[in-house]
């Protein structure tokens, strides 16, 4: 295991509040776990609106781990939704092999594309300088 990552409480430019956390050890993903629990809790989401976060969490900061060594895990309040949250995992590793194989459901591991399906909105931005993936879940379904 590495070093425990940073965790930062700050505003977007819209003064929503947001948390960063620098994943760079298992223990982080535990310490993501509980961050989106937490934020799901403050804004009041329902408990299936929790778990999907909370399961997407878990599994984008796993992967980062796993195939890019850590990265940088962003959550916060949808602008617009009381009850919505945005994730946003970013790492600098080699990028996602065969994206759409992988959310079609080939290749290996399935979390990536489990958590498209529990997202109800999905970005994937993949490269060899890195990936970026943007999820949001809420009350209420789709944005």
């Amino acid at each position: 295991m590495g070093d425990v990552g940073d965790t930062t409480q700050r505003r977007t430019e819209e003064g929503r509040p947001e948390v960063v956390l620098t994943v760079a050890a298992e223990v982080d993903i535990v310490r993501a776990r509980h961050a989106a629990r937490d934020l799901c809790r403050r804004l009041g989401t329902s408990a299936v609106t929790l778990q999907r976060v909370v399961t997407i969490v878990s599994e984008l900061t796993r992967n980062m781990l796993r195939h890019a060594g850590g990265g940088e895990l962003t959550l916060a309040r949808v602008a617009s939704r009381a009850r919505r949250v945005t994730i946003h995992a970013r790492d600098a590793g080699p990028g996602i092999e065969d994206l759409a194989a992988r959310l079609a459901g080939r290749g290996r591991g399935l979390g990536l594309v489990g958590s498209k399906r529990l997202a109800d909105v999905f970005d994937v931005q993949t490269g060899p300088g890195g990936t970026s993936i943007r999820a949001e879940v809420g009350d209420g379904g789709g944005a």
